[in-house]
């Protein structure tokens, strides 16, 4: 018996905007991510932890531990409950086997056979609703109160560091720009100075270039538009 899914809710188009449109799609499994999984991990004593964007078609796990970090149909997939109700909630299912809407889905039937789950809304700006941060079990269990209000507090952490870099490097673009518009001499001395000079996001482990002059370029045997965007770090080879 295949499972029915007529209930998945109509796409939100402005929704499915605010996910592609800043890339997060692009990347599956993100580093930036994945301390929360742990994190919930351990403090829930599940097997399983993953945070998840919601795309039209199929559910993107951004940190996953505990499960292969593969995308899952949307079709399938249990966060997409998150969806459905008209205002977001968290959703538990102490035991999936016990609930008609996944009693016959294939990863409760089959494998790897999830007869718990719990996922709380990545809920963004404006009250858009972009994936989940859950957990999972191999056997049915209790979830609390207390349970219930830690799962919220995590997702609000995943927004935060979802959204958090990409207001942040938008307004610092948009004022370093400005700035070096205003201060033609800043510009012009940094441009012709004799030594390299690099700018760096150091929010990133890899300290993403953001603007370098073309000494600087020159010293790495790159173009400057080649540079933008690469990792510092990642210029330097090992010396054999």
């Amino acid at each position: 018996m295949e499972a029915n899914y007529d209930w998945i809710a109509m796409e939100d188009g402005e929704r499915v905007e605010r996910i592609s449109a800043p890339g997060w799609l692009d990347a599956s499994v993100e580093p930036r991510f994945s301390y929360i999984t742990d994190l919930m991990q351990d403090l829930f004593q599940v097997p399983i932890s993953s945070a998840t964007l919601i795309a039209p078609d199929r559910v993107c796990l951004k940190a996953v531990v505990g499960f292969s970090p593969s995308d899952v149909p949307r079709c399938l997939a249990m966060c997409n409950f998150v969806c459905v109700p008209p205002k977001p909630e968290a959703i538990v299912f102490e035991n999936t086997r016990l609930d008609a809407r996944l009693a016959h889905n294939p990863y409760v039937k089959g494998d790897p056979g999830l007869l718990f789950y719990a996922a709380a809304p990545l809920i963004g700006t404006g009250g858009t609703r972009y994936g989940t941060l859950c957990v999972s079990d191999y056997k049915p269990r209790s979830f609390t109160a207390e349970m219930y209000r830690m799962l919220i507090n995590f997702a609000e952490l995943v927004v935060q560091e979802l959204e958090g870099d990409q207001v942040l490097l938008s307004r610092w673009t948009e004022d370093a720009i400005a700035s070096a518009k205003a201060n033609n001499q800043m510009q012009a001395c940094i441009s012709t100075a004799t030594d390299g000079v690099a700018m760096v996001d150091t929010r990133r482990t890899a300290w993403e270039l953001v603007y370098t002059n073309t000494k600087f370029g020159a010293a790495c045997g790159e173009a400057v538009d080649q540079l933008l965007g690469k990792g510092f770090w990642h210029l330097f080879k090992p010396i054999d």
